[in-house]
């Protein structure tokens, strides 16, 4: 196993995964599905270049965001209030500055529906679009975002969250989270107007806080342990276990949590994900959206599910990182070829 398969089921070293994954080979980020309405499936471009040496993406509705490997970050898309960028109108080479200055020193990004986060090698969180990051907040180890929430994970183990959103009284305003202790991974999600967290604790356990939907997506199932990561979507959530297998929960109408649809009044379960009759295994990391589900392999191939999963391009391989948008999807690869113009 190369040493930068192992970065994605180590969330409770996160400042050393990501030591781990800048040492990487250069990192081309490739998307597919729908963005601003258009079909995509090959290289991000930006400025007639194809977006490389990338170690993190993250998609939303309609943009992206990709952490490089020297600290910067980059954006595209759809660029309302800068969410995408930092500036209404762009750098053509998609870099964010804020104030005038370059993002620098960046570690992780976290992006939502209006805004955008990065948390910097100091512990301390900034953020561009539509969004304020509370006065006072650092010794931040992960960050986590979702429509107008803005998740932290504190090195304490603690976490805090804040509202972007300007008619909620938490708008700016840092609120704790007391009862919950021994967090290493963190995960925003919701559904319509409910948000939800997930968070992983030392122990290999599930917890969740905040709004449930009537689906059930919030309450982890009984029994689950061993889990290395955790995956919030709109309606369902993901657990990664420590053996490679997924366990999904909530509604799955379209298979979005297990892999088979649930055919009853509620659409509501729970269990271990099954693709074509065979247990999903070796899994390495995991990401939820809206309706569907992305998993990667140990052997650096992704798979999906869910009624509206974006196809998945033929030839993707050797994949390092993986983040499920609203319509699209983002994955870096270490492969120097290029999927554009591949049907």
């Amino acid at each position: 196993m190369r040493i930068w398969r192992i970065i994605f089921v180590c969330g409770a070293l996160n400042g050393f995964c990501q030591a781990l994954l800048a040492q990487v080979p250069s990192g081309n980020v490739l998307a597919w599905g729908v963005i601003e309405g258009v079909r995509t499936n090959g290289n991000v471009m930006l400025n007639g270049k194809a977006l490389d040496h990338a170690i993190a993406v993250s998609a939303e509705f309609g943009f992206g965001v990709a952490l490089r490997n020297d600290g910067t970050v980059v954006g595209w898309g759809q660029n309302q209030v800068g969410r995408a960028t930092g500036l209404e109108t762009p750098n053509p080479d998609g870099s964010i500055r804020i104030n005038g200055q370059t993002v620098s020193n960046v570690v992780s990004i976290a992006a939502a529906n209006s805004f955008s986060l990065a948390r910097k090698a100091d512990g301390t969180v900034i953020t561009w679009g539509d969004n304020i990051v509370p006065v006072g907040l650092s010794n931040v180890v992960a960050i986590s975002a979702h429509q107008f929430q803005s998740l932290a994970l504190k090195s304490d183990g603690t976490a805090v969250w804040w509202s972007s959103a300007p008619w909620n009284e938490t708008h700016g305003k840092l609120n704790g989270l007391p009862a919950l202790s021994n967090l290493v991974a963190i995960s925003s999600g919701g559904g319509g107007n409910t948000m939800r967290n997930l968070g992983l604790k030392k122990d290999g356990t599930v917890v969740a806080w905040g709004g449930e939907t009537i689906y059930g997506d919030a309450t982890p199932p009984k029994g689950l342990s061993n889990v290395v990561a955790v995956a919030a979507g709109y309606n369902h959530s993901l657990a990664l276990r420590k053996d490679g297998t997924v366990c999904g929960w909530g509604f799955n109408g379209g298979g979005q949590a297990t892999g088979v649809p649930t055919i009853s009044d509620t659409h509501i379960t729970n269990g271990t994900v099954t693709l074509e009759g065979e247990v999903l295994s070796n899994v390495v990391a995991i990401a939820a959206s809206t309706e569907y589900s992305l998993a990667l392999k140990r052997d650096g191939t992704v798979v999906g599910w869910g009624r509206v999963c974006p196809k998945i391009p033929s030839g993707l391989t050797n994949v390092i990182a993986i983040s499920a948008g609203e319509s699209f999807c983002l994955a870096i690869t270490t492969n120097s070829s290029s999927l554009e113009h591949k049907k």
